[in-house]
């Protein structure tokens, strides 16, 4: 039994020893901690800091046109969420919306800008890309060739950047469509920011 109280007498005073050589560091690491947390939810509280779903992607300015007319979401958008695409056979992210209609409708321009890209990606289609100011842009996929669009072009909201086609050989059993993706920043944001889709 002696031997016993001897052994736990050691291990508590080695304890002790531990607590009184490190315990100050714990306490301040644990201090600044508690710090950190309060001014983080001081900044949030007051608007000075925003988290990544907060931040302004400027739509409140910016109210984009529907690009065609009498069309339907055949796809939403969905960053984190699979969606399943039929002509591949496989769930994906869809960092865009699809809008169907008949081929050969027109598709315009949902705010003014500039043509930066015009070129024929096999899994895209045709695509024509807008530059609306140095952070966003709207790129149109899935539309049909032989548009007279080119590079340099300045077009003003509603003008017609194209016509809808199957041409996206990605989502070519979705029929004709629009793919239309919103970049805000060199990031690929939901066009429906920008968009009032309540009807549709």
């Amino acid at each position: 039994m002696e031997k016993k109280n001897n052994k736990t007498t050691k291990n508590e005073k080695g304890e002790k020893r531990f607590l009184k050589k490190y315990g100050y560091y714990f306490a301040l690491a644990l201090s600044i901690g508690v710090l950190a947390l309060i001014v983080t939810l001081t900044a949030l509280s007051t608007g000075e800091m925003k988290l990544e779903d907060d931040i302004d992607v400027g739509a409140k300015q910016i109210e984009f046109v529907m690009p065609a007319d009498n069309i339907d979401i055949l796809k939403g958008y969905s960053a984190t969420k699979l969606q399943f695409n039929k002509t591949l056979n496989q769930y994906e992210a869809h960092k865009a919306i699809d809008f169907g209609g008949q081929a050969g409708d027109n598709v315009y321009a949902m705010y003014g800008g500039t043509i930066t890209e015009v070129y024929n990606n096999y899994l895209m289609g045709n695509v024509v890309v807008l530059k609306i100011d140095n952070s966003l842009s709207i790129v149109y996929a899935s539309l049909s060739d032989g548009g007279t669009i080119k590079v340099g072009d300045t077009v003003a909201k509603g003008a017609v950047v194209g016509k809808m086609s199957t041409s996206a050989k990605a989502e070519a059993q979705d029929g004709a469509h629009v793919h239309i993706e919103v970049v805000k920043d060199s990031v690929k944001i939901d066009p429906a920011l920008y968009l009032d889709l309540s009807d549709k």
